[in-house]
């Protein structure tokens, strides 16, 4: 059975930056498991992966900014793209990270980040 429209809200929020580093040396910085070298207070389980690190079909959970979420990495592609999909109890939250060479000793970053409550305390926390 069809309904009307969406139940709950999403969000979506994008961010492009800059960096004075190319991809090669920024790409690992994206990945849960190096985090703990550049985050504070950042934790991360490993669930699977073969490498260790970020690879197509990881998964990892989390437990940050107060919110469990199970990650799965849906697209990689190494120093060019990685794509998550974040899933908690409230919230389902798609990252979507491209970097680009340009070629001169830097690097751009483009985010996409679709988040979706899936429970009206999810719709608080994004209503913000």
């Amino acid at each position: 059975m069809q309904q009307a429209g969406p139940q709950y809200l999403r969000r979506v929020i994008t961010h492009r930056q800059t960096f004075q580093t190319t991809p090669e040396k920024l790409f690992p910085l994206l990945c849960p498991t190096t985090e703990f070298d550049w985050m504070d207070g950042w934790h991360c389980e490993l669930i699977y992966s073969k490498s260790l690190y970020h690879e197509y079909n990881a998964i990892f959970k989390t437990s940050y900014f107060n919110l469990d979420e199970t990650w799965v990495v849906s697209h990689f592609e190494p120093c060019r793209v990685i794509e998550f999909v974040r899933v908690s109890e409230h919230v389902s939250i798609k990252v979507d990270a491209r970097i680009c060479d340009n070629l001169d000793g830097t690097c751009t970053g483009s985010w996409i980040v679709n988040a979706t409550a899936l429970t009206a305390q999810g719709m608080m926390r994004w209503r913000r």
